[in-house]
């Protein structure tokens, strides 16, 4: 099982915006490869106020993730002795940059808490989508989130603040990474261009990954297309779910999140899916394959991964339609594989931050190829 973990690096200041925020935020603990950018665009924020201003992104997969416009990150800031936050504000990419804001309020110790949704599903008002309790927060949190999809693709799981390292220089800021998972820690200064935090982000969520094989004696007779390819969440399992995520501060590195849950939306109407793939003209399987796929992911990805909230792996049902054509081109019709991934994955065999990869072999309806009719409705399943 490969972890898909990976770590955000933000710099937040008080004076400066950010540019794009390059690739995907990351999560966990592995530390690769990166990629970084900074803005110096000057704005009329207060001193006293927080602002993104660069993001490095520090991964063991390329998967050619860009950060969407309009998502948000939830920021609070707390108080060890205090029950709410004693600020928070919402962050949202815009052209390029971050806007909005936190204010720091005192020089003081605080410990700052927040979610990031790459889906830009964060508001804040009457009804938040956010919302924090603890009974110290310099012994961690428990953070509500509301209406997160059921299932995304990769590059869209929403994440959680799991470690904070308050620095004052700002080269500093933008050149050493060396922040802590499970603390959360941040000392105010309220002077200027020295209020700056950097913060790691973790994913909710897992992901699945899935690539094709195809029997080397068959793929000499049949071309197989791949068309869509869909996954489904159980039946009755909704499209929103509502996460709560419980934190516990840590002094030795390892990550906060002591738990992570689901509860389904059951207004939400539609069930839970996700499509990874929808080419009118059809794929080759054979440009589908594990090697091939790899190369493919670097470049973008042609198969996308599925990535779920922890309490829907159970019933999960992936769906492949596909056309079959023989050697001189010619198109023998549409053909659709229906497979469970009960056997392959359930609630609590894969947890948040975690990858699995999944293959799928393509081969005749018999071991032995029987007739025309045999290589004409070719099956696919799970290897």
């Amino acid at each position: 099982m490969k972890m898909m973990r990976r770590y955000i690096h933000i710099n937040v200041r008080a004076r400066l915006w950010p540019m794009a925020w390059g690739m995907m935020f990351c999560v966990g603990c592995m530390t690769l490869a990166s990629c970084s950018s900074d803005s110096d665009v000057p704005d009329e924020t207060p001193d006293n106020q927080l602002r993104l201003a660069s993001v490095t992104r520090a991964t063991d997969i390329d998967d050619g993730y860009v950060i969407q416009e309009d998502s948000k990150l939830w920021l609070a800031l707390t108080s060890g002795s205090g029950s709410v936050p004693d600020s928070k504000g919402i962050y949202t990419l815009e052209n390029t940059a971050w806007k909005g804001g936190v204010t720091v309020k005192e020089a003081k110790q605080y410990y700052i808490y927040g979610v990031m949704s790459p889906t830009g599903a964060i508001t804040d008002g009457a009804v938040p989508t956010c919302t924090i309790t603890s009974g110290d927060f310099s012994e961690g949190a428990t953070l509500t989130i509301k209406g997160q999809p059921t299932m995304v693709e990769e590059g869209l799981v929403p994440c959680v603040v799991v470690g904070v390292r308050g620095v004052t220089d700002r080269d500093d800021a933008s050149t050493n990474w060396d922040v802590n998972e499970g603390s959360f820690g941040y000392m105010g200064i309220l002077k200027k261009g020295q209020d700056n935090a950097q913060l790691l982000l973790d994913r909710l969520y897992a992901a699945l990954f899935f690539s094709f094989t195809i029997d080397e004696d068959y793929g000499n007779l049949r071309t197989i297309k791949l068309k869509t390819m869909t996954m489904t969440a159980a039946a009755g399992t909704k499209a929103t779910v509502d996460l709560t995520v419980r934190l516990e501060a840590r002094s030795n590195g390892t990550s906060p999140i002591a738990s992570v849950s689901a509860t389904a939306v059951e207004s939400a109407g539609a069930l839970g899916s996700i499509t990874m793939f929808d080419n009118s003209a059809g794929m080759d399987i054979t440009d589908l394959t594990a090697e091939k796929q790899a190369v493919a992911t670097n470049e973008g990805g042609k198969i996308k991964s599925a990535c779920f909230a922890p309490g829907v792996a159970d019933g999960l049902i992936l769906t492949c339609v596909y056309n079959v054509y023989d050697k001189a081109g010619n198109d023998l019709g549409k053909r659709t594989a229906v497979n469970s991934l009960s056997n392959v994955v359930t609630t609590g065999s894969l947890l948040h931050g975690q990858r699995r990869p999944i293959v799928l072999k393509v081969t005749p309806t018999y071991l032995y190829i029987l007739s025309d009719e045999d290589l004409d409705n070719p099956t696919i399943k799970i290897q």
